[in-house]
């Protein structure tokens, strides 16, 4: 009898431990998949440690309907100093996914200046695991050390930066794309670049224009307050003289 209570509790206790551990093992499976990306992971700017540059992802656009991703890059030049940039064809690109998104396709479009536009296809609505990994082999001529002992020590260190996508980064903005070829997409950005410049010109002379207009006024103005010095005494006179020396200060700075 004894060893029969004995057996049904252990008999219990294993269909318990059998309940609990099946339990543990579906909610594993039907969970949906934790997300690993740090914020650091997830920065969208990186700079190279050689110290010849950086990127910056300025844009990040998802379009569900053609499941493309279309990332927009600034690069900076920290050797030259230069506004083009990093120069692309010193940049190697390589993308790394999970099995799931082993399909995804990456196209590498520079435009003019520091741009640079990625495209990402077949990428799944709620994508993880994608990563972009950028090699700089641009050489930063500070760190060249020439020695007829040693031989010449060119940094051969990588050069290598990660950025990490997620469909649910904060600077991700869900819109349509259209489907578009290479050679269609940087004519496109080329077109948006020259507008871009046409209405830079068009403000720059409105700015111009009233610049002038303003150092116009300020000469006018100027001549009235020498007149007025003729009636006001000594000490009027003397900061009717300081506020006419700071009019003509601001028209000199203007007209620099």
């Amino acid at each position: 009898m004894k060893n029969k209570k004995t057996i049904r509790n252990r008999m219990i206790i294993f269909a318990s431990l059998l309940c609990l551990w099946t339990a543990l093992f579906v909610g594993a499976i039907i969970s949906p998949q934790r997300e690993t990306l740090s914020k650091e992971q997830l920065n969208t700017e990186q700079s190279f440690p050689n110290g010849t540059g950086k990127l910056n992802i300025i844009n990040q656009t998802y379009s569900e309907k053609n499941k493309t991703l279309l990332l927009e890059f600034e690069s900076t030049d920290n050797v030259n100093n230069l506004e083009n940039g990093i120069d692309s064809k010193n940049l190697e690109w390589k993308i790394y996914a999970a099995k799931a998104e082993q399909n995804l396709t990456m196209q590498v479009v520079p435009i003019i200046k520091n741009k640079i536009f990625v495209a990402i296809k077949n990428v799944p609505k709620e994508f993880k695991n994608i990563a972009i990994g950028i090699d700089n082999h641009t050489v930063n001529v500070n760190n060249i050390i020439i020695d007829s002992e040693i031989g010449n020590d060119t940094n051969t260190a990588d050069n290598y930066v990660m950025f990490y996508l997620s469909h649910n980064a904060k600077n991700l903005q869900q819109k349509s794309i259209k489907d578009f070829s290479r050679n269609e997409f940087t004519i496109d950005e080329l077109n948006k670049e020259k507008t871009a410049n046409i209405n830079k010109d068009k403000q720059l002379k409105v700015d111009i224009k009233n610049l002038e207009k303003s150092i116009k006024d300020n000469e006018t103005i100027i001549v009235n307050l020498r007149k007025e010095m003729t009636y006001l005494t000594a000490e009027k006179a003397k900061t009717q003289n300081t506020t006419i020396a700071e009019i003509e200060n601001k028209n000199q700075v203007n007209q620099e």
